[in-house]
């Protein structure tokens, strides 16, 4: 099984792929149809002789309906406005793409801090001379992560047309029909991935929707 975590909030549990899942807004976005399952209703042995219905009502008081992809994950629900929410899926698309690149530059230059400057012409001109030479040098491990870096930097770049449409088109077009979770903490509305969940039609739990260029992937 591979668990998927947020790339912003290393650690954090988003999804995996033990549920039906499709790629949609051309493999851009992940869709997980999540389902409602009954949760508890143990019975623990107390040292009491409860009557049948004493045993059968408390059973009964301790189960409950949850989403199973929700409980699973650990994911928050979280209640936004319609402008928050551009707000903070705008910023995300930023700080994504920031880390994406921090990871890039750690792996060439040592630390985010030696990155060069990039802000004229020039000085794009002379980082793409250094980061030429600073990738030719590097081996092993560190060139298969550089390598899966810049992958993914290309990945982003090139799906982030059919990311806006998605996010305009179907989220924003039918934003009352979306819930919004988050991952467990440390994670927090700003600072990490937010999963639009829709209940399409008459289904009793939502499909959920997640970035395949802010997930990480790892074998469980």
């Amino acid at each position: 099984m591979i668990i998927y975590t947020d790339i912003l909030n290393p650690g954090v549990e988003l999804c995996s792929d033990a549920l039906t899942s499709t790629l949609v807004a051309d493999g851009a976005v992940m869709a997980i149809e999540s389902k409602k399952v009954k949760e508890g209703g143990e019975k623990f042995d107390t040292g009491a002789n409860a009557s049948k219905e004493e045993a059968e009502e408390g059973t009964e008081d301790q189960v409950k309906t949850v989403i199973n992809l929700v409980t699973s994950h650990g994911l928050c629900q979280t209640t936004l406005e319609k402008k928050n929410y551009v707000v903070l899926q705008t910023n995300y698309w930023k700080s994504l793409l920031a880390e994406i690149n921090k990871r890039k530059n750690v792996l060439l230059f040592g630390s985010e801090e030696k990155t060069p400057a990039q802000t004229t012409p020039e000085q794009k001109e002379e980082y793409k001379k250094l980061e030429a030479a600073a990738a030719a040098k590097l081996k092993g491990l560190a060139k298969t992560e550089y390598e899966a870096a810049v992958a993914r930097f290309n990945s982003f770049k090139k799906n982030f047309p059919a990311l806006q449409k998605f996010i305009k088109d179907e989220v924003l077009g039918n934003f009352s029909e979306f819930d919004f979770y988050t991952g467990a903490e440390p994670a927090t509305v700003g600072t990490c991935m937010i999963i639009p969940a829709r209940y399409v039609g008459e289904a009793p739990a939502p499909t959920c929707y997640f970035f395949m260029d802010g997930l990480v992937g790892e074998k469980a």
